[in-house]
């Protein structure tokens, strides 16, 4: 397991009162969190100190679903969408500088 995923499970334990998927590929990290019941009105998304705050609220409940991002996740452009009661989040990783040497005049 990498240290993105070793950061947010240690601060954020996954068994919050949603349930939730999070999985790792080449360029992202892909977040799935269930929501049924809910519709895109109900869901408010924000990413505040590096941590992704989903809430949920409506006339019968509220969820809530918390992930800390450390500083591997480009914040600027994570997407999101709603399907079917199911809250897809993908979190693209930052590139990281390849160095370059410096010449000296």
């Amino acid at each position: 397991m990498n240290t993105f995923m070793n950061n947010f499970i240690d601060r954020f334990p996954l068994s919050q009162n949603v349930k939730s998927c999070v999985s790792e590929k080449e360029d992202d990290y892909n977040v799935e969190v269930e929501l049924p019941g809910f519709v895109k009105k109900d869901i408010s998304i924000n990413v505040d100190d590096n941590v992704l705050c989903v809430t949920a609220k409506n006339k019968k409940r509220s969820k809530e679903f918390k992930l800390n991002l450390s500083n591997l996740v480009s914040e600027e452009t994570i997407s999101v969408k709603l399907e079917n009661g199911l809250l897809l989040i993908t979190l693209p990783k930052k590139t990281t500088s390849k160095g370059r040497e410096i010449p000296i005049k």
